[in-house]
C-alpha cells in the first residue's frame, strides 16, 4: 500500500517595497538598538527615525519652559501636574515638533521644531541628565506616548522606507511591521545603566 505524500504548506515570497518598508529595532536600554538601526538602514538604504529624540525634544521644551526646576546637571522637582502641563505644551506650543527627511547623504530623519534642529541641540545641551531623567517620566505616561505615536506614525510616509527604532515600537507602534528586531543587553551593561541614572541603585 502506497503511503499518500505529505502535503506540505505553500509559501509566496512578496518583495518588499523599500519604498514604503518600516522596519523596527526594540530592547532595552544599553543594548545597541541605534547602532543596529543604522545598519539596517545602511544595508537596505532606508531612513532612520530614532523615536526617543522626540521624547527627549520635549523635555528640553519643557525645561526651557520652566514647567519644571533644574539645578546645574538635574531636574530637581517636577510638578504634580507635569503631564497635563507637557501635554499642553505639546498642543499649543506655536511650532510644532515636525519629523522630516534626512539630509542628502544622510539616514536620520531630522526632528525640528520651526528651524530649530532638535537632535543637534540636545547632542550638546548641558544637562544631559535632566533630560535623560525627565523623557523617562514623559515615556512612561500612557497619554504622553499616544500623542508621540500618532506623530511617529504621520511622520513615515514622508520618509519613505524607514528604521523605525526606541522602545516598544514592534509591539505597540507598528505591531503590523513586516521586519522586528529585538535585543537584549547583558545584566551587566543593564544593571550599569541603572547605576548610572539612579543613584539609589548599586551593582551589588
Amino acid at each position: 500500500m502506497n503511503a499518500t505524500p505529505e502535503r506540505r504548506p505553500q509559501f509566496t515570497k512578496e518583495p518588499l517595497d523599500h519604498r514604503t518598508l518600516v522596519m523596527t529595532v526594540d530592547g532595552s536600554a544599553t543594548a545597541g538598538k541605534r547602532l543596529i538601526a543604522e545598519r539596517l538602514a545602511e544595508r537596505y538604504d532606508l531612513a532612520v527615525l530614532d523615536t526617543g529624540s522626540s521624547i527627549r525634544a520635549l523635555a528640553l521644551l519643557a525645561i526651557e519652559q520652566r514647567i519644571v526646576s533644574t539645578d546645574a546637571t538635574n531636574i530637581v522637582d517636577v510638578p504634580p501636574d507635569f503631564i497635563e502641563k507637557a501635554m499642553q505644551l505639546f498642543d499649543t506650543m506655536p511650532e510644532k515638533l515636525r519629523i522630516v527627511p534626512p539630509r542628502e547623504g544622510q539616514r536620520m530623519a531630522r526632528q525640528l521644531v520651526g528651524e530649530r534642529d532638535m537632535r543637534g541641540e540636545l547632542l550638546t545641551y548641558g544637562k544631559q541628565k535632566a533630560i535623560e531623567n525627565l523623557s523617562a517620566i514623559i515615556a512612561a505616561s500612557p497619554k504622553m506616548r499616544e500623542k508621540f505615536y500618532a506623530l511617529w506614525r504621520d511622520a513615515v510616509p514622508s520618509l519613505g522606507g524607514v528604521v523605525v527604532f526606541g522602545r516598544r515600537t514592534g509591539v505597540d507602534l507598528f505591531p503590523q511591521a513586516p521586519v522586528k528586531v529585538y535585543l537584549f543587553a547583558s545584566p551587566e551593561a543593564s544593571a550599569a545603566y541603572r547605576v548610572a541614572h539612579d543613584p539609589t541603585s548599586s551593582l551589588t
